[in-house]
């Protein structure tokens, strides 16, 4: 019996670009500590049962990439319970609906997944789909380094990631579960100043990146990594699948490549596998 053709796929319509740029956002949260019954110091096995408060968020910076104003929000320091996130969290959610894009260092591994988490927890709207920039992930791009501690990475850069000095290690979080309003002053200063040297740390890396960074896709030849036209031709990158053309970006040094081969079809006939 003869098979009936496959009904062809609608194409679904086009969908309009957005006209604005898009809206990228750089961040870092601070959690507080799960707070537990314990019995030792080395190699306990803590069961769900000796846990009395479980980490939330503290606070969290942010400013937009490119923008001068970098802004903080935190708990309340004064609230009877300072591990009740669920107003932070519904800032944290009303903040994230309408970005395109976010940053951070080990975002992909900590904040983001700390973040759904919470929301989880408060039964609050969830995060849209948005592109993940992690510097961490970055940072791998460009080489190998001794440590990818954001402190390490950002040094000699303009912004370099500060030490809480007033009250170093974990002193800075005791102090301010203690309610003790210079620590959280300190907190605040700590956390923007995460924010303003991960933009720096972001910018340094960016000709390294190989991860997607919106806002390039405009139909026009341009580097994918920060937007600029002034791209110059630099040879053929071959590969088995073809021959792509490569560029290199005059304004910020980064390289890419076509995304289609520009081998001759009657050169590919020719071609032999390796058996």
């Amino acid at each position: 019996m003869k098979k009936s053709a496959k009904p062809a796929t609608k194409q679904p319509a086009n969908v309009e670009r957005p006209k604005r740029k898009p809206r990228i956002l750089v961040f870092d949260i601070e959690t507080s500590p799960n707070l537990v019954y314990t019995f030792g110091l080395f190699n306990q096995n803590i069961s769900l049962e000796q846990v009395v408060k479980e980490t939330s968020i503290l606070s969290i910076s942010w400013k937009f990439l490119g923008e001068p104003d970098t802004f903080y929000m935190s708990v309340d320091p004064s609230q009877d319970d300072l591990w009740d996130d669920k107003e932070l969290c519904q800032a944290v959610s009303a903040l994230f609906q309408n970005v395109d894009a976010v940053i951070g260092h080990n975002i992909t591994r900590f904040d983001l997944p700390v973040i759904r988490g919470r929301l989880y927890h408060h039964q609050l709207p969830q995060m849209p789909p948005v592109n993940e920039i992690d510097t961490l992930v970055m940072a791998g791009h460009a080489g190998k380094h001794l440590s990818r501690k954001l402190a390490h990475l950002t040094k000699g850069l303009q912004f370099t990631k500060m030490a809480h000095a007033k009250f170093p290690g974990f002193s800075l979080w005791r102090e301010c579960l203690a309610r003790n309003p210079a620590a959280w002053e300190e907190m605040e200063r700590y956390n923007r100043m995460d924010v303003i040297s991960n933009e720096a740390l972001f910018e340094r890396l960016r000709p390294f990146s190989k991860v997607h960074i919106p806002g390039f896709q405009t139909g026009e030849l341009c580097c994918p990594k920060c937007g600029s036209k002034d791209l110059k031709k630099r040879g053929v990158l071959e590969t088995r699948g073809g021959w792509y053309q490569r560029f290199k970006c005059s304004s910020c040094g980064g390289w890419s490549q076509s995304r289609i081969t520009h081998r001759p079809r009657q050169i590919a006939k020719n071609i032999l596998k390796g058996a």
